[in-house]
């Protein structure tokens, strides 16, 4: 047994002894990525049967808000049908708890059910579990096309399964939009950041377009190019030639972001109009860095990103730049070393 399925084990222990009805009850939430050892969780959202939950309300109260709920236990919540009203064409509470999938005898949201509504979700920690479900899902059927029965229990083959989808998807969007000969253009255009070293958990895109002087006039021609297409949601422009940003890490230049619909995944692209030699972020790497990292270096780098998501600092206190950094200089493996080794002066 992993530390993922010991640790979310002793969560699932309390939904155990509540001894609920066969039946009646699907664990939803991160509950599915818990059970199959994705992730650590937690909380429990439980969702019940009506009849299930009439006979809960008389042993506990309903807690009033926007989504009405029980408290069962500590740290574990049920909700009925009427918590949230039902949209057409998406999986209904009935259709949730007939599909449920037994895990060591608890009832769980079925896989298909539960990549659904993380997928949909504007959330940035749904969209990466959502990542973590569609790599689960491509390491199982990988499995299964080789005559084997096993069960994933490390949270490491997802990952990675997960970056490398996102990678192709990635690669394919730039295909279909056209961008960099559009982009060429203007100047040279390179396509960086996690796409090019191939460490993705998020649908984003970072390019750059070297051209000297970078100009307005550039982007905004590149926007209505994109703005154009009716495969494009959303571009803007953003001026940072004569308007410092806020945010320390952001260049000097003009900035143009996309909003790109695959499916239910919304890309988006960072695209920096930027003076040759400008000041590289990981200027202190080690040339080619990205092509020297050991398989265990990347699953660490994944791995950090998806904490820092599920702490909600990602991209926020804590950038892509310092993950890859603290990994490859700082040679660290945990987010509390990341932030140890971030505090050192350089």
């Amino acid at each position: 047994m992993n530390e993922i399925v010991a640790y979310n084990r002793k969560l699932f222990d309390r939904v155990r002894a509540l001894d609920l009805p066969a039946g009646q009850y699907a664990i939803v939430g991160s509950g599915p990525l818990g059970a199959r050892g994705l992730r650590k969780v937690t909380d429990v959202d439980i969702m019940v049967s009506d009849a299930l939950w009439q006979d809960l309300r008389k042993k506990h109260p309903v807690i009033a808000s926007d989504v009405p709920k029980i408290l069962l236990a500590d740290d574990v919540e049920c909700f009925s049908a009427e918590s949230f009203p039902p949209k057409q064409g998406w999986p209904t509470s009935e259709e949730q708890l007939a599909q449920a999938e037994e895990i060591d005898g608890l009832y769980f949201q079925c896989i298909d059910h539960a990549l659904f509504f993380k997928s949909r979700s504007g959330r940035v920690k749904d969209r990466y579990d959502a990542t973590l479900l569609e790599g689960y899902l491509v390491g199982r059927d990988a499995v299964e096309q080789q005559g084997h029965i096993a069960r994933r229990v490390s949270v490491r083959g997802p990952v990675i399964d997960g970056s490398k989808a996102l990678v192709a998807e990635g690669e394919q969007l730039l295909k279909q939009l056209d961008a960099i000969s559009v982009l060429s253009q203007f100047g040279t255009v390179t396509v960086d950041g996690s796409l090019s070293y191939g460490l993705m958990v998020n649908p984003d895109i970072d390019m750059c377009v070297w051209m000297a002087p970078p100009t307005l006039e550039a982007a905004a021609k590149a926007a209505q190019y994109f703005a154009s297409r009716a495969d494009v949601r959303r571009t803007f422009v953003s001026n940072h030639l004569n308007f410092k940003s806020r945010l320390a890490h952001q260049p000097t230049g003009v900035y143009l972001g996309l909003n790109v619909p695959v499916g239910e995944r919304m890309w988006n692209f960072d695209i920096w109009f930027l003076k040759p030699g400008a000041e590289a972020v990981m200027a202190d790497m080690p040339d080619a860095w990205y092509k020297k990292l050991s398989e265990q270096q990347k699953e660490q780098i994944l791995q950090l990103k998806y904490d820092l998501i599920q702490a909600g600092d990602y991209g926020k206190t804590v950038f892509s730049a310092d993950v890859y950094r603290g990994v490859v200089l700082g040679k660290v493996r945990t987010v509390q070393e990341l932030q140890s080794w971030l505090k050192k002066p350089s």
